[in-house]
């Protein structure tokens, strides 16, 4: 398991938090539709680097931006593209044709729970956020903390994100660069990698990330702290 949890003790403190990460996101989030159809993604509202990202605030905003997109975009696909197939849960009489599905091992290319799109709409986003904030670093507009904090909470959603592509689609385009020009992707232009290949490079790139440690991001609600929780264990993650 990650740790991207939410506590379920105050209704009222999960709101709060729910809509910080909404914020959050809704300044950072690129829509993204891109392989044929796994990478089929159109770029709208990006951030230029010259424009947005100048200060350690920017930076900040850019990896809560991807915490607030992946609960946006891929945190109920995840719950269920897993669980369900491993029979962790079942399906009642409220699910879907979709969930069904899943539960009997007969997914339909249309089944949006495994739509692979959305966990590149993630991958994608965090690499040009990763891009833009290596600049930021090269150009002394960030201090040594600040990427290496925010570079690798960002890193480590795409890490975990190529995790459960191999894991639910097995081979799939590994894909670490900014993609500026949408329309011009052409997903054999990237290699293809299975479950072992994959691991073997999520690994590497874990233990090669500037930091590996515990952030606290100073955020309090009350008794509450729980935006640190919608960031990726890194320690669980690198098992």
């Amino acid at each position: 398991m990650f740790a991207v949890m939410i506590s379920k003790n105050n209704k009222r403190m999960k709101h709060i938090y729910d809509s910080l990460l909404s914020i959050a996101a809704s300044v950072f989030i690129f829509s993204f539709l891109s392989c044929e159809d796994m990478l089929d993604v159109e770029q709208k509202g990006v951030l230029s680097y010259e424009d947005n990202y100048q200060t350690d605030f920017d930076s900040r905003s850019a990896a809560m931006g991807i915490a607030g997109m992946f609960q946006q975009t891929v945190a109920d696909q995840y719950v269920l593209l897993g669980e369900l197939r491993s029979d962790l849960l079942d399906v009642t009489t409220n699910g879907d044709a979709y969930m069904r599905e899943l539960s009997s091992h007969s997914v339909s290319d249309k089944n949006p729970y495994a739509d692979a799109r959305s966990y590149y709409n993630v991958i994608l986003s965090c690499n040009d956020a990763m891009h833009n904030i290596e600049k930021m670093y090269g150009s002394e507009l960030i201090s040594d903390w600040t990427f290496a904090r925010d570079y690798s909470e960002i890193a480590c959603f795409r890490i975990w994100m190529y995790y459960l592509l191999a894991i639910h689609y097995g081979e799939v385009p590994y894909i670490t660069v900014p993609i500026e020009d949408v329309d011009m992707l052409d997903y054999t232009d990237y290699p293809m990698l299975g479950i072992n290949d994959m691991m073997d490079t999520l690994i590497v790139e874990m233990e090669n990330l500037p930091y590996l440690g515990d952030v606290d991001w100073n955020v309090s609600l009350d008794d509450y702290v729980g935006i640190n929780r919608a960031f990726v264990d890194k320690k669980m993650l690198i098992g």
